[in-house]
């Protein structure tokens, strides 16, 4: 059975719950510290911020975690969100799979599972995601806990603010779906739902290469391509809150048709798919490559032959022209886009990451910061770092996790108020 829980002292707009909110959230991101600490950040006294901590303690929100050494006097307890408080389940939907991660109140994994459904329709997804999400309840570490909500990530376009999805285009007919709503009658609890791109750049921000900024740019480059916007510490969702379609920008006039409908988009020449198409088309038409000889390899091995990211990359650094080639003008194209993001948003730092992002590593990266030097301000991009991300397996679905976290405290991160 679900614990029940009441977020009302959390979300009632009194100075009280403001303000355990302000020291909940410098605990969140700056614990283990002390009380002196907390009121100096908070800018509130120090009888009033031990006040709220007691309460927060009382109410099992936080609690003490060690002590520090002092030349004198009494030695500090330090403060930490308390784990055991409650949890978090995040799914993301592909068209492949579902995962699943369960965290815990301090943001740590309690759970990872992916499941491979049969299809991906949508009312059988949203039958499979409600029993999965009931099986994982059920297990000990979730048992007896409160559940803080859940969140959902899906590639496309969402209204996260009423729960839809607009428009998936990798998963045919997810268009105009209360996937929120209708999850949250089924599941009895706070739904929350966003872009799976955004989820990833939750992730990297508070786990990540981004933790602590309040500024950067996460780029996915995958099975499609998008971006996460973090603007002084909330995410840029635009006027009707689908910002962030960063695979759609024209990087090539006539190039080759997106799924869009449109040509020359960054994702029709980036993306995963469309990587691996350009090369086979290039060996079907007799271009000589090393990856003819990785192609025989693989069969020979009783792999079904087919060429990988991974192989592109392998004859790339064997000194293959071809893997290079295409390695070196996927680069110029990302950082084409990348270096326009940079004149337009001033963001400090790009995370790049994704599949493609993963397979290639320095090789791509050097070729996209070379492009961005060359087609940006250079004001600007001096001042810009790219680096690669550092949450990597589960990503999406930590972020879709932290995302109900994220509501139940009543941040302002994902900005959907």
């Amino acid at each position: 059975m679900r614990a029940k829980i009441s977020i009302k002292g959390l979300s009632h707009i009194d100075n009280s719950a403001r303000n355990k909110n302000i020291i909940l959230n410098i605990i969140r991101e700056q614990g283990p510290i002390s009380r002196r600490d907390i009121a100096g950040k908070s800018n509130l006294s120090i009888a009033t911020t031990k006040r709220l901590i007691e309460d927060l303690i009382d109410e099992g929100l936080v609690h003490e975690h060690g002590t520090a050494e002092t030349k004198r006097g009494r030695k500090p307890a330090f403060l930490n969100l308390n784990p055991d408080y409650g949890y978090s389940i995040g799914t993301v939907i592909t068209p492949h799979c579902l995962e699943f991660v369960g965290l815990n109140f301090a943001g740590e994994i309690l759970q990872r599972k992916i499941v491979r459904p049969e299809n991906i329709g949508i009312e059988e997804t949203i039958e499979k995601i409600t029993d999965e999400i009931n099986q994982i309840e059920k297990l000990k570490d979730f048992t007896g806990r409160r559940l803080l909500g859940i969140g959902v990530g899906i590639s496309g376009l969402i209204d996260t603010k009423n729960g839809m999805v607009l428009y998936c285009p990798n998963i045919s007919g997810w268009e105009n779906i209360p996937l929120g709503g209708e999850l949250q009658k089924r599941l009895g609890a706070q739904v929350i739902i966003d872009d799976t791109v955004r989820c990833m750049a939750l992730s990297e921000a508070r786990y990540g290469s981004a933790r602590a900024l309040l500024n950067f740019l996460y780029i996915y480059i995958g099975d499609g391509v998008g971006a996460g916007i973090m603007l002084d510490g909330r995410f840029y969702r635009g006027k009707h809150g689908i910002a962030g379609e960063f695979g759609h920008i024209t990087v090539k006039q006539n190039g080759p048709q997106c799924n869009c409908g449109n040509r020359g988009c960054l994702e029709a020449s980036v993306s995963m798919n469309h990587i691996i198409n350009r090369v086979e088309e290039s060996l079907a038409s007799g271009v000589y490559s090393k990856l003819q000889e990785h192609r025989l390899d693989r069969h020979s091995r009783l792999s079904d032959g087919e060429l990988t990211l991974e192989d592109i990359n392998k004859a790339a650094a064997e000194g293959d022209k071809l893997s290079n080639m295409v390695i070196s003008e996927v680069g110029q194209d990302i950082g084409t886009g990348i270096a326009d993001l940079i004149n337009i948003f001033d963001p400090g730092v790009i995370v790049l990451g994704g599949e493609v992002v993963e397979a290639f590593g320095d090789l791509l990266i050097d070729e996209v910061k070379r492009t961005v030097v060359l087609k940006s301000l250079h004001p600007i991009s001096s001042r810009t770092k790219i680096i690669k991300n550092l949450v990597k397996d589960f990503s999406a679905a930590i972020g879709a996790a932290t995302l109900a976290i994220e509501k139940f405290l009543n941040t302002s991160i994902i900005n959907i108020n």
